[in-house]
């Protein structure tokens, strides 16, 4: 008779020789002959030094698993009864599609036998409860029997049906598998059975959702945090003992109820991505823009409904040079709510350039019968030495924002990066790519871009910033960002503080 042996059946050397295998190295033989095949006789345990000789029983011809009993009865363990391949697995897996494509024939069979597996748990459950509710028993530790029962099952099933599940044999991963296969009103949840690694999104525990809490539980760190410190503080998130904040604008906080414990591998995991790897960048290298540009995402905002609300500006060489090395340098002002660029200047340097652009900017909204913008979006470099001027708070702008040395803080950056990759500029003779550009559509070539009249790139860069004005609004396609720009100019803005404005920008 076979036995069990590890969870597997087996039969030993004194069951097969002499009555099957006339000797023991007959036998031998032919277990080396199928040793690197799929099919045929396994060997499970190697004999001599006082072991025995195991032989997989499964494996062994159906005349010689006759002639030791045959296959071991569905009463041998308390799952088998309950065990069938279910139709309703096998039509949902056979159909089931993810990102368009079928499963291989034998990821369905896996999820077909270990959906079965499962649905014989669900009523070895239901009839454990019953009996002991009959008794007047505990219905406490029945999960740990199922899966003590489940981890069990495999040399069963291998010998009754040729077939083995693949569930965890952890009683903690088998009860959520357990638990989310039942989850459903209706049936059962046959798609939480299937593996991420199929693009599979219903067991998937690190959301986006998951990853922005994790990241704004660690925003202010200065170091990259460990697994343990992530462990704890995220332990301490769910118990209500951390509040986190999700918004900084509505004060709105993270709701532990929407989340789930994570286990050690998932914690590891999130801290090997990249959203992580910035804290310990400026460690590894002293180049910070590089670090800015490798880490940080374009700067992104709500954007505004009336034109005047927000008005971002920043410098800009355009890619072209009218001499080795010489590129023109602009000064750009774009409202926010519009998208249309209200003020421009240039030079072939950039001195003395930032007190021309606002005295533009001051006579472009006089001209136009249009009060200054509220709120200013500027860099530091060119702007730190008015903060106590004219760039103070109720002068040219009742609220300014400076982003010191943070290239992607600005929402002209985007703007700049639309201009600098379209066809109106990108095409035109002289473009000169970045050799560094991530996007290899956007490198160039080993030889040099030939030069462009001075004259020629001004013209190039002025006729861009009146196709991008005269072009769709991205939310009133009807209308033109400039059409925007003086149609929906914000009722509250408050008129030009001459008084406060002429003795700095006087000329």
């Amino acid at each position: 008779m076979p036995h069990l042996h590890k969870n597997q059946w087996v039969a030993t050397e004194a069951e097969l020789v002499p009555q099957h295998y006339a000797t023991l190295n007959a036998l031998q033989c032919q277990i080396a002959d199928y040793e690197k095949v799929p099919f045929g006789i396994k060997k499970v345990q190697s004999g001599g030094n006082g072991r025995k000789l195991l032989v997989l029983f499964a494996s062994l011809p159906t005349a010689v698993q006759q002639g030791l009993g045959g296959q071991p009865t569905a009463a041998s363990h308390p799952l088998l009864p309950y065990y069938a391949p279910s139709a309703d697995a096998l039509a949902f897996y056979t159909t089931h599609k993810i990102n368009g494509q079928h499963l291989r024939a034998p990821y369905v069979q896996q999820y077909l036998v270990n959906a079965s597996v499962l649905a014989a748990c669900v009523a070895l459950k239901a009839a454990r409860e019953a009996e002991r509710k009959s008794k007047g028993g505990s219905l406490l530790g029945i999960m740990a029997t199922l899966a003590a029962d489940c981890q069990s099952l495999n040399p069963h099933l291998l010998a009754q049906h040729g077939v083995q599940h693949t569930l965890p044999a952890s009683e903690r991963w088998f009860k959520a598998d357990f638990t989310a296969f039942c989850n459903q009103d209706k049936g059962y949840n046959y798609a939480a059975l299937i593996s991420n690694k199929h693009g599979n999104q219903h067991r998937r525990k690190v959301t986006t959702d998951v990853l922005a809490l994790l990241n704004d539980l660690f925003a202010g760190c200065g170091t990259k945090p460990t697994r343990t410190q992530v462990s704890s503080q995220y332990a301490a998130f769910l118990t209500g003992h951390l509040q986190v904040l999700k918004n900084n604008s509505t004060g709105e906080c993270y709701n532990p109820a929407n989340y789930k414990p994570l286990g050690t591998s998932t914690i590891v995991d999130y801290l090997g991505q990249w959203q992580e790897a910035i804290a310990n960048q400026p460690r590894r290298g002293n180049e910070r823009i590089a670090m800015v540009g490798r880490f940080t995402p374009y700067h992104s905002l709500s954007r505004p409904q009336f034109a005047g609300s927000i008005i971002t500006i920043d410098d800009r060489q355009p890619p072209f040079c009218y001499a080795e090395g010489q590129r023109v340098w602009f000064y750009n002002g774009l409202d926010v709510a519009s998208n249309a660029f209200v003020c421009w200047v240039y030079g072939r340097d950039k001195k003395g350039i930032i007190i021309d652009f606002y005295r533009q900017l001051v006579r472009n909204y006089t001209a136009w019968g249009l009060c200054l913008p509220y709120e200013l979006e500027a860099e530091s470099n060119l702007n730190s030495g008015f903060k106590n001027s004219f760039l103070a708070p109720g002068y040219l702008f009742g609220k300014v924002r400076i982003e010191a040395n943070n290239p992607r803080g600005k929402y002209m950056e985007s703007i700049y990066r639309q201009q600098r990759y379209a066809p109106a500029e990108k095409d035109q003779p002289g473009w000169r790519a970045r050799p560094h550009a991530r996007a290899e559509a956007n490198q160039g070539p080993d030889e040099s871009a030939p030069l462009v009249p001075y004259d020629r790139i001004v013209t190039l860069t002025l006729q861009a910033i009146q196709d991008w004005n005269n072009s769709p609004h991205e939310t009133e396609p009807g209308l033109t960002r400039w059409e925007y720009f003086l149609q929906h100019q914000h009722p509250n803005l408050k008129p030009t503080n001459w008084a406060a404005l002429l003795p700095l920008l006087r000329a």
